[in-house]
């Protein structure tokens, strides 16, 4: 069977997508795509049966009402056309109509090869800082997100230094998460008995918080509650992991491939607190996609275990951990002091965090105040919002092992 059906004009049928100039039917599983940008696209028909969006198919609320066992495993398509409501298909027994942005999204091409589109720039230099009156706003709210999913991290200035604000804030964003060792809010301030290194004055080196996790907190916020400017050091340092990795894979390719595949151990096993804690998760320091890109890059020093490894990979994997923190702790990394009333916001799925041992006074307190929400909350606040101001998605990767 040989189909071909032009549409009657070349008007746009979406804001965000190309019009469809013509639909082929090409033998009997084959849909072949022309649009008005030259592109073209190629569709099996179970791939566009399975994703009807009639009301038969999907709920208002977005939620399918069928899944693919429900789906003759042969559909048959009985007549294609192009119409001003995008491509429709008579199917034996069902009729399905595409709008021209939800047909082009189907696109297997789309996915067959890595979308540039999605991988943020390297962040190695300072960011410009948000006032906080400003966030308070819907534009100011956007700037704010934006700059964390291009970023990794943005700096507010100005938060007013009441105990708690750092948790206001965040919700503001999304929910509070990852509150069962360390309370919704914490407190980041020289302790004599801490339950966490954190609560020292001691350098902190690069990681990530709560590696012992399936899933990491997301969006991490510390606000500087007080920081005395007679504090000697203290400054806070940020590392993009993408970059790192890249490094690593450019220069050391047999590193980067012990790193992927190699589990590393990573827990929290304190049992003299008050709320005694056990917690241990196995994982390569870094993951990748279906397409060999980087996905997640799991990096926590304080918080690793002993390996539990074939003996046959020790060697491997202590040589590519030496070569990857030399490459995290000795290059582009940011570093800048906070004042007091500034608050930041990173993606600590992929910005990682440390500081600079700092020196406590008689009359110099440096105390920060942070929390935590989930990368999904986060990243789909940013989506509804963008999407809402301007008609367009535009998630970058997270580092929280999506795939996109």
């Amino acid at each position: 069977m040989f189909l071909r059906l032009r549409s009657a004009s070349r008007r746009t049928f979406s804001t965000t997508a190309p019009s469809i100039q013509a639909a082929t039917l090409r033998g009997a599983n084959t849909v072949h795509v022309e649009w008005s940008d030259g592109h073209a696209s190629r569709f099996h028909a179970m791939h566009l049966r399975a994703w009807c969006t009639c009301p038969l198919c999907q709920h208002s609320t977005g939620q399918r009402l069928i899944n693919i066992s429900d789906i003759p495993a042969n559909p048959v398509i009985q007549h294609l056309d192009v119409t001003a409501d995008g491509l429709a298909i008579q199917w034996e027994g069902h009729q399905s109509v595409f709008a021209p942005a939800y047909v082009r999204s189907l696109c297997h091409s789309n996915h067959d090869k890595p979308n540039p589109a999605t991988r943020p720039p390297p962040s190695t230099t300072p960011v410009t800082p948000i006032e906080h009156d400003d966030v308070l706003r819907e534009d100011g709210m956007m700037t704010l997100l934006e700059t964390i999913m291009t970023s990794g991290y943005a700096v507010v200035r100005n938060v007013p230094c009441d105990a708690g604000e750092v948790q206001r804030f965040a919700e503001r964003i999304a929910p509070i998460s990852h509150s069962c060792l360390y309370g919704s809010v914490f407190d980041v301030v020289a302790e004599h008995d801490p339950v966490n290194i954190a609560y020292t004055a001691e350098r902190l080196k690069l990681h990530l918080d709560l590696a012992y996790y399936e899933s990491p907190p997301g969006l991490q916020f510390l606000h500087a509650l007080r920081f005395d400017t007679t504090v000697a050091g203290g400054e806070s340092t940020f590392r993009d992991t993408f970059d790192a990795a890249a490094t690593l894979q450019a220069r050391h390719p047999s590193h980067f491939a012990t790193l992927t595949r190699v589990p590393a151990t990573f827990q929290k096993i304190h049992l003299h607190r008050a709320s005694p804690a056990i917690m241990e998760y196995q994982r390569p320091h870094i993951t990748l996609n279906h397409h060999g890109e980087v996905n997640g890059v799991f990096w926590s020093p304080p918080f690793e275990g002993p390996l539990r490894i074939a003996e046959g990979d020790i060697e491997a994997y202590y040589a590519a951990y030496r070569a990857f923190e030399a490459i995290i702790e000795g290059e582009n990394v940011i570093q800048f002091k906070l004042a007091q009333g500034d608050l930041v916001v990173f993606n600590q799925r992929r910005m990682l965090h440390g500081r600079e041992a700092f020196q406590p006074t008689s009359d110099g307190v440096r105390h920060l105040q942070g929390t935590y929400v989930n990368i999904d909350d986060y990243s789909s606040k940013y989506e509804a919002l963008r999407y809402k101001r301007t008609g367009t998605r535009g998630a970058r990767r997270l580092g929280n092992q999506n795939s996109l």
